[in-house]
């Protein structure tokens, strides 16, 4: 049905355009009748205006045939600000990640617990980082508390906080 109607639109809106061009007899003319009839300087019609066919002048047709290689455009910046290209959001590693630390030592202070001291060493990097409460790691971590042992390291990752207590493995008692 909705291929139907669209016809009708189309009929109604040629229809209230004037439709194709006629003969004095009412005949409809196709484009090539048209010409003829004004190669052969019928009277009955209006001479035919020609308008000469304009080729775009960006379009390359030597290279387009192949005659020569196609030129590419280039693009560089050299505006002021920031490039317009570069993405907003870039993923730059800005310190280690959980997973990738190690508590490696703790100095516990009972009288004074803001003054305790953990180490931690990263995996990847053999990288080591000797923090205090409060201290941050990178860009994401910060040391939230230190204990006898171990050590407590929040992440604040886009809103999402996520907590991990990391503890000093002790050497297991291998007896004879």
């Amino acid at each position: 049905m909705p291929a139907r109607e669209a016809l009708l639109m189309l009929a109604l809106l040629v229809t209230a355009c004037g439709g194709a061009p006629e003969d004095p007899g009412g005949q409809i003319l196709t484009p090539e009748q048209e010409a003829a009839r004004a190669a052969a300087g019928d009277p009955s019609q209006p001479p035919a205006e020609t308008t000469p066919v304009m080729m775009p002048t960006d379009f390359d047709t030597v290279a387009a045939r192949g005659e020569r290689p196609l030129l590419r455009e280039a693009y560089s910046w050299g505006g002021a600000g920031r490039d317009p290209f570069r993405p907003l959001n870039t993923i730059e590693r800005s310190g280690p990640e959980l997973p990738d630390l190690t508590l490696v030592s703790v100095i516990y202070q009972r009288n004074d617990p803001s003054r305790s001291i953990a180490i931690f060493r990263d995996v990847g990097s053999s990288r080591r980082y000797t923090v205090s409460p409060g201290d941050r790691l990178g860009g994401k971590l910060v040391v939230a508390a230190i204990s006898t042992g171990s050590a407590t390291l929040r992440m604040n990752d886009f809103g999402t906080v996520r907590e991990q207590t990391y503890t000093i493995r002790q050497p297991m008692d291998v007896t004879p």
